[in-house]
């Protein structure tokens, strides 16, 4: 709820000083005497005092939600953006490739077990790739957009095992 302050400016019996109150409060205050004099309210006062609140929260909500729309369209736009970017692609070529590779090299696992770990990297850093281009398209929200790129630098970081482990 927003509250401004305002000030109501009456003057004081005892000193002809200038009496203030605060919106919520219902008791003047003269600061020159320290005289204090209760403030009668009437309905249409009070049914006043309620519309301006009421307004005034109305008023909060809507902003609340036109910054919820706008981050709602800015994520859009995103993965619009993502979608239609070259990374979006490069990342579905490695996975296709890695994908491609694990399979080869368990057909080729029948030959020489020496293939195995290889494979088995390769798999996982096509399942990386698949799993960052989900997350990146916005099929799979996660709370923290950074987590894709985080799951990206793994997968390209295990080329370096899968490379030396190649015979």
């Amino acid at each position: 709820m927003i509250h401004s302050d305002y000030h109501i400016a009456l003057k004081c019996t005892n000193c002809n000083g200038t009496l203030t109150t605060t919106e919520n409060s219902n008791i003047l205050f003269c600061p020159y005497c320290g005289s204090n004099e209760l403030i009668l309210e009437s309905d249409a006062v009070k049914i006043q005092k309620i519309k301006s609140e009421t307004i005034k929260e109305i008023a909060l909500e809507q902003q609340q939600h036109e910054a919820n729309l706008e981050k709602v369209r800015m994520e859009e736009a995103r993965i619009a953006a993502f979608k239609k970017g070259i990374f979006s692609k490069v990342l579905i070529l490695c996975a296709i490739l890695c994908i491609m590779l694990g399979i080869g090299g368990f057909n080729n696992c029948r030959f020489k077990l020496e293939y195995l770990p290889g494979s088995i990297i390769s798999l996982v850093q096509g399942i990386l790739f698949i799993l960052s281009w989900v997350t990146g398209s916005g099929f799979i929200k996660l709370p923290n957009r950074n987590y894709y790129g985080f799951v990206i630098l793994i997968a390209f970081v295990l080329f370096i095992p899968f490379v030396l482990l190649i015979p």
